[in-house]
């Protein structure tokens, strides 16, 4: 269920109990959501409640929330069929409140489609890759990062990722199909790995129960599906693509960055095959389906 987002409030200075309201029509009472985006111009004080209400005369509203009284993005659940956010309170500055209808989160949820990439360059080594070996940006320990993807609309952001797709290419010579997952997580300090911890391109990756817990999504490629630049799905030419979905089976993955405060999660790449490409550079470019809130 899509709604456009609405501009609930943007006044100079709003008026005391001023009723900022949005009905957002046919929401379904068990699938509702709202997402507020409080943002303020100068330095105003101000209260913002959240609440609902039994019917479509607003009666007997009950608070479903604490009073906002800073800038940022709530998350709202809605059980019943109407919303609405009482300001009780500006001065000193503006308010701008934005209500984004998150409805039926079945894969549309806010309607914020992005394109999401990200962008691996595998150093040019000839060692063959083992299962469970990371395929990393350097030989170097100390020198390799995480593939960042910038999912979330906002800092603290949240959404639903529902599938993936990759490009191979290799600088020279014939692709080599290589078979991999990619490992998405939510960057909580020190996961997946303390930057300048992660192991060097090569070598065996093994996640802790910690990064575990903040693991978001698993995306398989397989050394079969690639196609070539022929439609074929042999090792021809010098780049192969590949479109997956989530390997858990599941329709989306959905992820909620508050407690990280940004707007990336972080990817890692593990072997599923024993894959030798040669002493090549090989870029792997990744795109997330994602839809943001």
């Amino acid at each position: 269920m899509f709604r456009t987002p609405t501009l609930l409030h943007n006044a100079a200075v709003a008026p005391a109990n001023g009723l900022v309201r949005d009905e957002p029509g046919e929401v379904e009472a068990h699938t509702g959501g709202v997402m507020l985006e409080v943002t303020v111009t100068g330095t105003p004080t101000f209260s913002l409640q959240p609440e609902q209400a039994m019917d479509s005369n607003f009666a007997a509203p009950f608070s479903i929330g604490p009073a906002i009284t800073a800038a940022g993005l709530y998350e709202v659940s809605i059980q019943l069929e109407y919303f609405r956010a009482r300001l009780v309170s500006v001065a000193g500055g503006s308010v701008s409140v934005r209500a984004i209808d998150t409805g039926d989160k079945q894969g549309v949820g806010g309607g914020f489609t992005p394109r999401v990439t990200g962008v691996l360059v595998r150093p040019s080594d000839a060692t063959q890759y083992a299962i469970g070996d990371i395929i990393a940006n350097s030989a170097t320990a100390n020198l390799v990062v995480p593939i960042s993807f910038t999912v979330a609309r906002v800092a603290g952001g949240s959404g639903r990722i529902s599938g993936c797709r990759c490009v191979v290419s290799a600088a020279s010579g014939t692709i080599v199909l290589p078979a991999f997952d990619l490992l998405l997580f939510r960057p909580e300090a020190g996961i997946p790995f303390a930057a300048a911890g992660y192991p060097a391109d090569n070598a065996a990756l093994s996640i802790t129960a910690a990064a575990m817990i903040e693991k978001v999504a698993i995306m398989s490629f397989s050394a079969t599906g690639w196609r070539n630049s022929a439609g074929g799905a042999t090792a021809t030419g010098t780049a192969v693509y590949q479109s997956v979905v989530l390997a858990s089976g599941r329709p989306y993955a959905p992820f909620n960055l508050t407690s990280c405060g940004g707007q990336a999660i972080l990817g890692v790449l593990q072997a599923q095959n024993t894959w030798n490409p040669g002493a090549v550079v090989n870029t792997l470019t990744f795109a997330l389906d994602v839809d943001q809130d």
